[in-house]
C-alpha cells in the first residue's frame, strides 16, 4: 500500500507490514496505524481484481469507490474517450505513487549520506513530467465530460467549445447539480489548468521547482514535490512555496473531484459528495 509523501507497506509471507524504503526491517501493526502516525492517507492499494493477481487500485481522496472499481462500473454507459481520459489520470496518478515510494526506497539505500541528516533537498524533473501528463489529462477529462453535460442539459445546437461555457449554457440543470458543477469548475478544474499551463511554461526545474525528503524513523523516508502555492503567478521569480503544496496529493485530490464530477453528470450518486475542501 502506498501513502501520501511515499511512505509504503508491504505484507510479507507472516501477514506482517513492513516499510518498503527501511534497510533495516521497521513493521507497521497495519496500514491502519500509518495515517496517525505520519498524517498521510492512503494513496495507491493493492488488490484482487476478479481472478486477476494483485493489481494497483487508487482509493478516492475523500470518500466512494475505488476509483478503478468506479471506472469499470461505467463502463456502458460513459463514451470511448471518456474512458480513455479516466484511464490514462489513473494511470499517471498511480505512476506518481510509484515514484514517491521509490525515490524513498532509494535515497534510503543511498550510501554516501552524511551522518545523523534528517532533510535533505533534491531536483529531480520525472515527478514533474509525470505531474504535467496528470493534471493535463485531468483538464482534458472535464471537456470530454462536456458532451454528456450538454446532451442532458444545454441548448439543441453543438456543444460549446470549453467546458466552462459549457457549464454557463445549461439551461435545464437541477440546481443542486449545476451548483456542484460551479463548484468543481471555480475550483478544482481552472486549478488544473492552472498548474498545467504553470508547468510547461514557468516552472524552472532545479530552482523554482525542487523536492524534500524527511527522516520519519531508523531508514524510513518521505518526500514531497513541491508545486508553487500561486501557480498563477507567470514568472519562477514570483512563485511562493510556503504551503508545501505535493504534486501527488494535489494531482490525487483532482483526480478524484474529476471522477466525482463525472459521477454527478451521470446521476449515480457514488461518488458526488462534495469534496473536504
Amino acid at each position: 500500500m502506498q501513502f501520501e509523501k511515499g511512505i509504503s507497506l508491504q505484507k510479507e509471507s507472516n501477514d506482517a507490514w513492513r516499510y518498503t524504503s527501511a534497510l533495516s526491517p521497521q513493521y507497521a501493526i497495519s496500514p491502519d496505524v500509518v495515517p496517525s502516525a505520519f498524517q498521510v492517507r492512503p494513496v495507491v492499494a493493492a488488490g484482487l481484481w476478479g481472478n486477476s493477481p494483485r493489481v494497483s487500485l487508487v482509493l478516492p481522496a475523500t470518500q466512494g469507490r475505488l476509483l478503478d472499481i468506479y471506472r469499470s462500473e461505467l463502463a456502458k454507459n460513459v463514451s470511448r474517450s471518456l474512458s480513455c481520459v479516466m484511464g490514462a489520470v489513473l494511470y499517471h496518478c498511480k505512476t506518481l505513487a510509484q515514484w514517491y515510494a521509490n525515490e524513498c526506497l532509494r535515497f534510503s539505500q543511498e550510501l554516501n549520506k552524511p551522518d545523523g541528516i534528517n532533510r535533505v533537498v533534491i531536483t529531480p524533473e520525472e515527478p514533474y513530467f509525470e505531474f504535467e501528463s496528470l493534471v493535463t489529462g485531468i483538464v482534458r477529462g472535464y471537456d470530454t465530460l462536456r458532451y454528456a453535460l450538454w446532451n442532458q442539459w444545454g441548448r439543441h445546437g453543438s456543444c460549446p467549445s470549453s467546458y466552462e461555457r459549457t457549464v454557463n449554457a445549461l439551461v435545464s440543470c437541477p440546481p443542486q447539480v449545476l451548483t456542484r458543477l460551479q463548484s468543481s469548475r471555480d475550483n478544482y478544474y481552472s486549478k488544473a489548468k492552472e498548474y498545467r499551463h504553470c508547468i510547461q511554461h514557468y516552472i524552472d526545474f532545479g530552482s523554482a521547482s525542487w523536492a524534500i525528503m524527511d527522516l520519519l524513523r531508523e531508514s524510513v523516508w518521505s518526500v514531497i514535490v513541491r508545486v508553487p502555492d500561486n501557480p498563477e503567478a507567470r514568472s519562477s521569480r514570483s512563485f511562493r512555496f510556503n504551503q508545501n503544496v505535493d504534486a501527488l496529493t494535489l494531482g490525487w485530490e483532482l483526480c478524484t473531484e474529476m471522477f466525482a464530477i463525472i459521477d454527478v453528470a451521470l446521476g449515480s450518486g457514488v461518488l458526488s459528495a462534495a469534496p473536504n475542501s
